[in-house]
């Protein structure tokens, strides 16, 4: 066979003949009207196929499958097909008998498919496909077919001779489309021979979702941008309208800040859907045109709380979309969602390490509310002594000293502040761990302890510098490296606290490997023993292991 479809015909002998040929139409039967995309439906008329064969056809039989590794299943009179299955493939197989003398009359015999089925498959710039009429190896004409669905079978001179005494029986065309190349959707109907019909049922069920959510909350002016979103995969029915009703709770909309609606390539589709609520309005209804496949439709507009507590307040907001499918069901969402405004301080704190041995610490907080009433609390560990508390309104930059924690801001206090204060140099330790934290003067409207998180500084008593490498002794690539470690209590500390390790691990690149030789550890060892008794301190233990990744001593 040649070209890319096939046609075969099977007999034992020439009395009974069969034909078949194989090809693929496809066709994209959607519309884009004010950019919703809607699938095209329509109960239609019976279409009719054509030719010098349509006389000759005596069955009709489609089957589908989703993919080329599965195999044909026949579709059935109750069977619905999925419009969105992009991978669902059609075949449509014709069944023929050819009396015996037909080819002595009409030879070539055409077939003309119906025009809602277009045939594809062909190869790129050409319009026709054709190949071998075949039967168990044995040539017995060719045929082509055509981009606008003309099927001609051209039979050689002897199986004309061959057909003038005998017919050709259980003879068969195949031709394979996809759900979306049939244009004139559910009902379909087509006549491949006078008593051969086919008729097509698709699965109009559809889908709907929707979701809502808050994209920015002001804790100090009680707005809420609100957005939802409703879409379908299936698309929904184009005789529906989508209606998308809306109940705010807490807060009320807000005009002055606009109402839109737009669909899923961010079009401005407000005027389609209806007007925008009145402010003030606790709810909105909007009808908007129905849900092609893949569409959404994005709500965004703004609401407002009536006043905000001294702590926590909460608005709510309920969507209820409402449709149908194509099949006239039903299709029902309610997304829902909370806000919550925070008028409750926030502290944050930070720690630096001073050139005198001390640490600075500065703790910021801030509320949109009230800071009256709460308490300020801040313990640091290790040992440690508070100096220098200083209280700046971070409004009027003005600044206060305060005697220490923990220390409760009165009545007709700022909203922002910055404490800042110093520790001295702890004992027993190198990290000084602090967490400021907020009591609140009472619990109602939620109110809670807030707190900064643990906040740590550490001193660190040891030094490193690597020094000049010399080339080994005999050796063209090998080096000698020689580093130099300082371990000495940090600035402001007249110690280091006890029982503490130093470890020192030589890394390895990718073009080589450190490592101690038996003489070098021996050489380090001695080193750090001859500094500790200089310092007047008992010999450490030192301990040299083996990497893991280098299998070397260091």
């Amino acid at each position: 066979m040649k070209g890319n479809s096939n046609m075969t015909l099977r007999s034992a002998a020439w009395r009974k003949l069969v034909a078949a040929f194989v090809a693929v139409a496809t066709l994209l039967a959607m519309v884009i009207v004010s950019g919703v995309a809607s699938r095209q439906i329509a109960w239609a008329d019976t279409a009719t196929a054509s030719g010098t064969l349509y006389q000759y056809v005596t069955s009709a039989k489609l089957s589908q499958r989703s993919g080329n590794d599965e195999d044909w299943k026949e579709v059935t009179a109750t069977d619905k097909l999925d419009p969105s299955d992009e991978n669902l493939q059609l075949q449509f197989a014709l069944g023929f008998e050819l009396p015996a003398g037909t080819l002595s009359k009409q030879n070539p015999l055409t077939y003309q498919v119906p025009s809602d089925i277009e045939i594809s498959g062909f190869s790129e710039g050409s319009d026709t496909i054709s190949g071998s009429i075949d039967n168990n190896g044995t040539s017995m004409g060719t045929y082509t077919i055509t981009k606008s669905g003309l099927i001609t079978l051209t039979f050689n001179d002897d199986t004309v001779k061959n057909n003038a005494s005998a017919p050709i029986t259980n003879g068969f065309m195949k031709f394979n489309s996809t759900v979306q190349g049939l244009t004139n959707g559910d009902g379909s109907s087509w006549k491949f021979g006078d008593d051969s019909e086919i008729t097509i049922h698709l699965n109009q069920s559809g889908d709907l979702w929707a979701n809502k959510s808050v994209v920015s909350s002001n804790n100090t002016d009680g707005t809420v941008q609100w957005k939802i979103v409703v879409g379908s995969e299936k698309g929904t029915n184009p005789d529906d309208k989508v209606t998308i009703t809306d109940t705010m709770t807490g807060n009320a909309f807000v005009a002055a800040n606009g109402f839109k609606v737009t669909d899923k390539n961010n079009n401005d589709v407000t005027a389609q859907c209806g007007s925008a609520p009145v402010d003030g309005a606790t709810s909105f209804t909007i009808s908007c045109p129905a849900l092609g496949a893949g569409d959404t439709y994005t709500v965004t507009y703004t609401g407002k709380a009536p006043s905000l507590t001294d702590g926590y307040t909460t608005g709510k907001n309920k969507a209820s979309v409402d449709t149908t499918d194509k099949e006239g069901n039903k299709l029902h969402q309610e997304p829902e969602q909370t806000v919550t405004w925070d008028r409750t301080p926030n502290p944050s704190k930070s720690g630096e390490l001073q050139a005198d041995g001390r640490i600075k610490w500065t703790v910021k907080v801030s509320t949109a509310g009230s800071l009256d009433g709460w308490t300020l609390k801040d313990i640091p560990t290790g040992g440690v002594t508070i100096q220098d508390i200083t209280l700046t309104n971070d409004g009027t930059g003005s600044s206060t000293k305060i005697t220490g924690f923990p220390y409760t801001f009165p009545e007709g206090s700022a909203q922002s502040y910055t404490i800042t204060y110093f520790t001295t140099v702890p004992t027993g330790s190198l990290t000084v761990k602090n967490k400021a934290t907020l009591v609140p003067p009472n619990t109602t409207n939620g109110k809670t302890n807030k707190n900064s998180g643990d906040i740590s500084v550490s001193y660190d008593p040891v030094t490193k510098a690597g020094n000049a490498s010399t080339l080994a002794e005999g050796s063209t690539n090998r080096t000698n490296n020689s580093w130099t470690v300082t371990i000495a209590p940090p600035t402001g500390m007249t110690s280091i606290p006890a029982n503490w390790t130093y470890t020192d691990t030589f890394s390895s690149k990718e073009y080589f490997t450190q490592y101690m030789t038996a003489e070098q550890q021996t050489a380090v060892k001695k080193a750090i023993e001859d500094a500790f008794s200089k310092a007047g301190l008992q010999s450490p233990t030192i301990t040299f292991t083996t990497s893991s990744i280098t299998e070397k001593k260091h």
